[in-house]
């Protein structure tokens, strides 16, 4: 009778045991990117700096990567369809990646369930442009809507002259292309006119460009051409926020 009740409790605690693994382990949602920046399984979830969850599986999916995720109970109901997903390294844990949520202060979209899928930003800076579009369509076209209009203008034009000291034509013939066509495109991409897909263009443009320069390796070019994708984004933020 003693070895029958220690071999159920052996089993019920196998059986709980395995369970509370299996409830832990669970996909409560999947975010789709086009690169998965050495995101791992294990790696962190968080929302506005809180630890939330964690990377359960990283797999491909019609040429992107779908990224499950397992988010802590007391914190679903924080996740919607207007949440904004990217990855960005960890600066808690050196050499790790984490999967970064943030909630739009308009967050009023539809509460994300069990095996729904969302797409994920590639880029933070891109996150940070679509909150501000969100922010420019409700101004008024007053004297400081002006102002504000020419200053981007005034950065966009800074940009393009110091991009014509560079030789980028020494990056390759496909990169070169890029920054041509960005050249092209600013003034127009950039008018703030309300809408987020000029400025999200533009940003998604030059996180592309910045990835290409990181696969190229170190020159002076390469260099100078980061250089100034960086400090064009600074301003930018800058005077937009």
């Amino acid at each position: 009778m003693a070895r029958l009740i220690v071999g159920l409790i052996a089993v019920l605690t196998l059986i709980s045991g395995a369970a509370y693994y299996l409830f832990q382990e669970d996909v409560s949602f999947c975010v789709s990117f086009t690169d998965a920046k050495k995101l791992s399984a294990g790696d962190r979830v968080y929302l506005s700096g809180q630890p939330v969850g964690k990377v359960v599986k990283i797999m491909p999916d019609k040429g992107k990567i779908s990224v499950a995720v397992h988010i802590d109970r007391e914190y679903r109901d924080q996740f919607t369809s207007k949440s904004s997903f990217f990855i960005e390294p960890d600066i808690t844990t050196p050499g790790h990646m984490s999967l970064l949520v943030r909630n739009s202060t308009f967050n009023e979209g539809i509460r994300l369930k069990l095996t729904d899928k969302v797409d994920g930003i590639d880029s933070f800076l891109v996150w940070s442009s679509l909150e501000v579009a969100d922010r420019v369509h409700g101004m008024v076209r007053s004297e400081k809507w002006q102002e504000l209009l020419q200053k981007v203008d005034l950065i966009a034009q800074d940009l393009k002259r110091t991009i014509k000291q560079i030789d980028v034509d020494r990056l390759g013939a496909e990169l070169s292309l890029d920054v041509e066509s960005l050249s092209k495109n600013i003034d127009s991409a950039l008018q703030l006119n309300g809408s987020k897909r000029g400025i999200y263009d533009v940003q998604n443009q030059i996180d592309n460009i910045q990835q290409k320069i990181k696969c190229l390796g170190d020159s002076e070019e390469s260099r100078q051409l980061q250089e100034a994708l960086n400090i064009f984004q600074k301003r930018l933020m800058k005077e937009i926020h």
